[in-house]
Formats: C-alpha cells, sequence, structure tokens
C-alpha cells in the first residue's frame, strides 16, 4: 500500500495491520505517526465529524488489540461513513493520542464541510456499494 498521505489512493483510512491476521493487507498504524501534520489539526471538530458520521456497523472492542498497546479493548467498535470514506471509530483516538495523520484529500473535504459530516442512508444498498472497502479477509 501506498503511504503518502499526499496520494491516499483509497477512500478507507484507520484499519490497521495491528489489528491481526485478518487485516495484514492494511498499513501499519505507525507509519501515519505523523506530530509535525497533526499539530496543525482542528482535533476537535475532527473528533466531532468522525463521531457523529453514520455507523455502517457494531462489533465488540475486545476482537480488537489495540495498535499500540496490544492490549484488548472494552466496549464497541463501529465502522463510520460520511458516503464517500469510511473508517473505524477509534480513529479519532489515534489522531489525539498518537498524532495518527490522516489522507490529505479526507482532510480537506473534512474541512469544507465545516467539520460536519452530512447526512448518509447507510440503509441504501447504493450507498454501501459506492464505498471503498479496506483489504479486511
Amino acid at each position: 500500500l501506498r503511504l503518502d498521505l499526499d496520494h491516499w489512493p483509497h477512500r478507507w483510512f484507520g484499519f490497521w495491520r495491528e489489528y491481526g491476521k485478518d487485516y495484514e493487507r492494511c498499513p501499519s498504524i505507525r507509519d501515519f505517526v505523523r506530530p509535525d501534520l497533526v499539530a496543525r489539526y482542528d482535533k476537535a471538530g475532527l473528533r466531532r465529524y468522525m463521531t457523529t458520521a453514520q455507523n455502517l456497523a457494531m462489533t465488540s472492542r475486545a476482537a480488537f488489540a489495540h495498535p499500540f498497546t496490544g492490549e484488548r479493548g472494552r466496549g464497541a467498535l463501529g465502522q463510520m461513513t460520511d458516503g464517500r470514506w469510511t473508517w473505524l471509530s477509534d480513529l479519532p483516538e489515534y489522531i489525539d493520542e498518537y498524532d495518527v495523520a490522516i489522507p490529505t484529500m479526507w482532510l480537506r473535504e473534512i474541512e469544507a464541510r465545516g467539520f460536519v459530516p452530512p447526512h448518509v442512508d447507510v440503509a441504501d444498498p447504493a450507498v454501501r456499494a459506492a464505498l471503498d472497502q479496506p483489504p479486511v479477509v
């Protein structure tokens, strides 16, 4: 996978190799730790956007190892979408606590929307079919 944030070829982000065997074709989260970029982010705005977008699916966080500590989580983990991009609901935590940067194009789209995600009808099969899916087994 190409790891250049200015030319990220996908519309999914936040699916990490560290989550386990089913995610081994995904990138390592460590390759996206960029405090120099994240220092300029509106972290509160990103958190609001990423946590208030539409939820596609939920699962137990216990099924996923924390990508930095390796510990199993508690609670739920969701796959989120804004109709164009998809990510896991723990991404804001890694932006806040570990300076994980996101693709430049996605950041610009979020900023252009004023950090307010659009309403998306996730029950619409066409919406789900249009989403770029991560390489998860």
